[in-house]
């Protein structure tokens, strides 16, 4: 048994060195390796960090071997929540553990081989994986390189001529501001003819052509037409620079 776990050690630690081995002792043979194998197997169970179960010893007469045709073994392998590997004498030696566990291996060195991955095998992979992923790299980026440089080549021929719009915009600006300052001489003329407009339409100067307006002094009405006034009423009269009063001595109509 010391053998067998020590070439289980050396093959997995020079295949997956980070791996930590657990060893749960038992006997092998003899009529009471049988319930201590199934003891071996439950305390291993109970373990919360453990991926997966060797049993192995190493080959023997059937007799020696057939602790591992147990009833109470099998079920017990067949339970176990652990993935388990038989790894039982030879690779001609088979016993019923190996149709119950979950995998069977030849030998226990084999079984070791089975259960860890070979570093420079990952390694392999790995650095093939590398090499896949760079050549994939380096083809998007030539593919959005030559994208770019396409998109730029478009943009240099739909960018216009700098001095020639230059050019251009400086007669719009200049057609803008002579068309608007001639929008507005026109206006101000405008605006100037309907001040006097105004101006003619103000009572200042009507009264400054000779016109007069003449009001009631007892209430303020404007005077329009003779019937509005009668004898002796008094009345103010407002002319261009001021005004007077005035009493209705007589009434004319036209």
């Amino acid at each position: 048994a010391g053998a067998v776990f020590h070439d289980i050690c050396n093959i997995v630690g020079r295949r997956w060195p980070l791996t930590e081995i657990v060893l749960a002792p038992t006997l092998v043979q003899g009529d009471e390796a049988a319930p201590a194998i199934v003891e071996a197997l439950s305390a291993l169970n109970s373990e919360s960090d453990i991926d997966v179960i060797i049993v192995a010893r190493g080959g023997g007469s059937v007799e020696e071997l057939w602790p591992f045709n147990e009833e109470v073994v099998a079920r017990a392998i067949y339970a176990s929540r652990i993935p388990i590997v038989s790894a039982v004498g030879h690779e001609t030696d088979y016993t019923i553990a190996d149709y119950v566990a979950d995998l069977r291996a030849p030998t226990p060195s084999a079984a070791a081989e089975l259960v860890v991955p070979d570093r420079s095998e990952v390694s392999r992979q790995i650095r093939g994986s590398m090499v896949t992923m760079e050549g994939w790299m380096a083809g998007q980026v030539a593919r959005h390189r030559a994208g770019a440089d396409q998109l730029l080549l478009r943009l240099r021929r739909s960018v216009p001529n700098v001095a020639q719009e230059r050019q251009r915009l400086a007669l719009l600006l200049g057609s803008a501001q002579s068309a608007m300052a001639q929008s507005l001489n026109g206006q101000r003329e405008r605006l100037k003819a309907y001040a006097l407009q105004l101006r003619s339409l103000e009572p200042r100067g009507t009264l400054a052509r000779g016109y007069a307006l003449v009001q009631r002094r007892a209430d303020g009405q404007v005077v329009r037409s003779v019937s509005q006034v009668k004898g002796r009423e008094r009345l103010d009269v407002h002319v261009a620079d001021g005004r007077f009063p005035a009493e209705v001595s007589k009434q004319y109509g036209f």
